[in-house]
């Protein structure tokens, strides 16, 4: 009778493992990649970099012909809006930009901005009334603000990382000053361009 009853649970143990797999199986198999078009503007969609918001509401920031651009669906319907954030003007913005949402909400943007040097540029809508506003913070000798990327800490403070392509070296950026001022240093000058380009940044 015990031989009997450890069979049984050997047995139902199966059934419930086999069920579980085929219950996993089913929810990948069902599950479908989407694609969507969003933004028709002319060279749209280069240098994109994108975000998820505490309600699970995507924002994207990306290249076009016309400079920076946002995108977000946070529309109570879901639907996709677009718009300039800051335009090429006498140079080229938006190029390599990363994005991220704080705490409130509010999206900060990490771009390159190019004249005649190349400069690392942050925008943010932080303002109440949601207008955009971008400023230089990085300008000094070199070829800055290429391979951006962006973190926001639990204070909303803001940390950049950029490649200076000129100067062979990591830029790190934070504003994390009591009175908000940027600060840019040099932080890894290796000799190999690959330890150094391409950055990404994460706070712990």
């Amino acid at each position: 009778m015990r031989k009997g009853l450890k069979q049984f649970g050997f047995f139902a143990v199966l059934a419930a493992v086999i069920i579980v797999i085929f219950f996993h199986s089913v929810s990948f198999v069902s599950a479908a990649w989407v694609a969507k078009i969003i933004d028709f503007t002319s060279g749209a969609g280069q240098y994109s970099s994108i975000a998820v918001d505490s309600n699970g509401k995507v924002h994207i920031s990306e290249y076009s012909s016309v400079g920076l651009r946002y995108c977000n669906n946070t529309a109570s319907n879901g639907a996709w809006s677009c718009a300039n954030v800051s335009g090429s003007g006498s140079g080229t913005a938006g190029q390599y930009s990363s994005i991220a949402v704080d705490s409130n909400g509010k999206v900060h943007i990490s771009e390159a901005y190019t004249t005649i040097n190349q400069d690392l540029r942050y925008c943010n809508n932080t303002a109440s009334s949601g207008a955009w506003s971008c400023a230089t913070i990085d300008d000094s000798s070199g070829y800055l603000g290429s391979y951006t990327s962006i973190a926001i800490d639990s204070n909303n403070k803001v940390h950049i990382s950029e490649y200076n392509a000129t100067g062979n070296g990591l830029r790190y950026c934070n504003n994390t000053a009591s009175n908000g001022a940027w600060s840019c240093a040099l932080i890894d000058t290796r000799s190999t361009q690959s330890l150094r380009a391409y950055s990404a940044i994460a706070l712990n």
